[in-house]
């Protein structure tokens, strides 16, 4: 049975992600390279998208999200804020955490 999680729902362009654990592949890679390739994230929660001011109607429009829940995706070298460390039983598993960041800090989706 899956483990429930509280999600949160993030504002503006935020997401909540976490780090997907796979299993180690068969292939050989250098050690500058490891690191990176073992990261891997998965899409649990997406805000509405920025608001954005357009000076020639003086409004502001909402900026859609380009990823969606589900989607994996790959981070650029910025950092992340825990947004969630516990089970909801109190307990803390590392795989469990989850992160929040703005969609500009993402690098891609990988399809």
């Amino acid at each position: 049975m899956e483990k429930e999680r509280t999600l949160f729902k993030p504002f503006g362009d935020r997401i909540i992600f976490q780090e997907v654990y796979e299993e180690e592949s068969a292939l050989v890679l250098p050690d500058s390279a490891k690191e990176n390739a073992k990261k891997k994230y998965i899409v649990l929660a997406v805000g509405p998208g920025r608001q954005q001011f357009v000076s020639s109607t003086g409004e502001f429009i909402r900026v859609p999200m380009e990823v969606k829940i589900g989607d994996r995706i790959t981070l650029t070298n910025q950092g992340a804020a825990a947004v969630s460390a516990h089970n909801l039983d109190g307990s803390k598993d590392e795989k469990d955490v989850l992160f929040s960041i703005s969609e500009s800090y993402i690098a891609g989706i990988v399809e």
